[in-house]
């Protein structure tokens, strides 16, 4: 009745202003028909003020904690859910999926609850109680805001919570893992067992000692002859975990099996030159890198762990390399390298005489390494400690020059050659180790 009044109203008095009172005749319908509409719309607006919400927009928000640790061991998952559908209209946080399982990794409400309450709808919060920002709700915002709280009880878990290891390694190596294994309500648990697999063929089992339920080891062991050259993703899992959330007992783990062992370096005798510039490659290279050095004449030793190798092992291993690094006098053991290139560090062998002094380094001109420097300070870096005669051929590239002392004539002190298909490089600075720092 108010709206039909309200029409009624407004066309009287557009049709009073206009015929009654002025007798403009049949040319003020139009303007006479806006004046109605504009009537029309403030009536309207004065028999409601209030702009009344539909009942929809009054509904409470149930704002319901979708983290993973809803669905843990111990949650109550399907109880929060059907209490929030019966609170209102149903508002996930800490996940962007469906509203079918929990998946949000974090429990973190704070933002959206403020945002909630902005609306002025009553809200409710819906969740187990384990969240990460609850003290950043303001305090006017958390005393208008309900909880249904769910807690979970919380069983024993042993949980696998770090695995680390090589992304690349070359047949015939030895794989090595470290595992990090974290427990709660397993105190009297000594140890436990990790196996590692891939495609249902298991690589190593190692046992793990535990000190009040955690505990960290490597696992270490040749590779099986079931893992073949590409890629392999592994699975590292305890064994008899028997506890009560099995989704922490297993890791993933990608690596790539090369066919050979990629870069070997080995010195003899062993150096700083050697040292820095094995750990370089191997944050740099997309190869396995494999190091060797000369403890005495008849002992040899890895490098980074020092474990103790054969000679055997080292010869096995400069054949088969891709990449053969040479530092020190190993004629008679690099003459037997089927590798495809070859870095010689002339400086390092006994039979060198470098001669010594502060030789200052810069690129040589056009060659494959001269992009490298460009944009460096190199004049500023510290000097080389010698330098090595080196004599290029014809067709050689010269990386690197040398100046005693910032004077005289620059020596050549990187240089390179492509011959028969194969890449060799021989530098004649000793001290280069210094760049690093």
């Amino acid at each position: 009745m108010g709206v039909v009044g309200a029409v009624l109203a407004a066309i009287l008095l557009a049709g009073g202003t206009y015929w009654g009172l002025e007798h403009l005749g049949a040319k003020a319908l139009v303007p006479a028909a806006l004046r109605a509409v504009a009537w029309l719309v403030l009536g309207l607006l004065i028999l409601d003020l209030s702009c009344a919400k539909p009942p929809a927009a009054t509904r409470p928000l149930a704002l319901l904690d979708a983290s993973l640790s809803m669905a843990g061991s111990g949650g109550r998952w399907a109880e929060a859910r059907a209490e929030a559908g019966r609170i209102g209209e149903i508002r996930l946080i800490g996940s962007l999926g469906t509203d079918s399982t929990p998946t949000g990794g974090r429990s973190a409400v704070a933002a959206a609850v403020s945002a909630a309450a902005a609306s002025g709808r009553p809200v409710w919060l819906v969740t187990d109680g384990e969240i990460e920002d609850g003290l950043d709700i303001p305090a006017d915002v958390l005393a208008q805001t309900g909880v249904k709280l769910f807690a979970r009880t919380r069983g024993t878990d042993l949980a696998l919570v770090r695995v680390g290891g090589p992304d690349r390694i070359a047949v015939g190596d030895t794989l090595r893992l470290d595992v990090e294994i974290s427990g709660f309500g397993v105190a009297d648990r000594k140890q436990v067992t990790v196996d590692v697999s891939s495609g249902g063929s298991r690589w190593l089992t190692a046992t793990v000692p535990l000190a009040n339920g955690s505990g960290a080891a490597m696992i270490e062991g040749p590779l099986p002859r079931s893992a073949v050259a590409g890629r392999h993703l592994l699975t590292v899992a305890l064994r008899d975990a028997n506890d009560a959330e099995p989704r922490t007992d297993q890791r993933l783990h990608a690596v790539v099996v090369v066919p050979t062992p990629g870069i070997v370096v080995v010195a003899d005798p062993a150096s700083w030159e050697s040292r820095f510039l094995f750990r370089t490659l191997g944050e740099v290279a997309a190869l396995p890198v494999r190091g060797f050095f000369a403890v005495d004449r008849i002992r040899w030793a890895r490098m980074g762990d020092l474990a103790p190798v054969s000679a055997i092992d080292v010869d096995r291993a400069i054949l088969g390399a891709d990449l053969l690094v040479q530092f020190g006098d190993l004629s008679k053991r690099a003459q037997r390298s089927n590798a495809r290139a070859r870095w010689d560090w002339v400086a390092t062998a006994r039979s060198s005489s470098p001669t010594d002094g502060d030789w200052y380094l810069m690129p040589g001109g056009v060659s494959p390494v001269s992009g490298a420097f460009v944009g460096l300070p190199v004049d500023s870096f510290p000097p080389a400690g010698g330098l090595a005669a080196l004599t290029p051929g014809p067709r050689d590239w010269v990386g690197l020059v040398g100046q005693l002392g910032r004077r005289g004539g620059e020596r050549p002190a990187v240089v390179g050659r492509d011959s028969a298909g194969r890449r060799e490089v021989l530098v004649g600075a000793a001290g280069l180790w210094r760049w690093a720092f």
